[in-house]
C-alpha cells in the first residue's frame, strides 16, 4: 500500500481542505497528527464522514477515530500533519 504524506506547516489550509475532502469521497482514512492548542499531541487514524464549519468560523472534520472507536470532531487548524491512505475502507 502506498501513502502519500503532507505537512499542513508547509501546505496552506485549502490544499489540507481539498485533501480531506478527496479521502473522504474516495473513503480512504488518514492518519493525523493532531496538535490542539494546550493539549499533548496524539497520531490518530481516521475515516472522514463530513465537513462542517463552525458558528465561529473552525472548519472541523467529522469522522470515525479508530483510536477512540467513536465518531469525533478534529479542528482543521489543529492537524499537524496528515497521510493520506490508498487503501478505501468499508462502512
Amino acid at each position: 500500500m502506498r501513502i502519500t504524506s503532507r505537512q499542513t506547516s508547509t501546505r496552506t489550509r485549502t490544499r489540507t481542505l481539498a485533501d480531506l475532502i478527496r479521502s473522504m469521497d474516495r473513503r480512504q482514512a488518514v492518519t493525523i497528527t493532531y496538535a490542539p492548542a494546550g493539549e499533548e499531541e496524539t497520531v490518530r487514524t481516521i475515516e472522514v464522514h463530513d465537513i462542517r464549519t463552525t458558528e465561529d468560523g473552525h472548519i472541523v472534520v467529522i469522522a470515525m477515530c479508530r483510536l477512540r472507536g467513536a465518531e469525533r470532531q478534529f479542528r482543521i487548524d489543529d492537524i499537524a500533519a496528515y497521510t493520506l491512505h490508498r487503501k478505501a475502507f468499508a462502512l
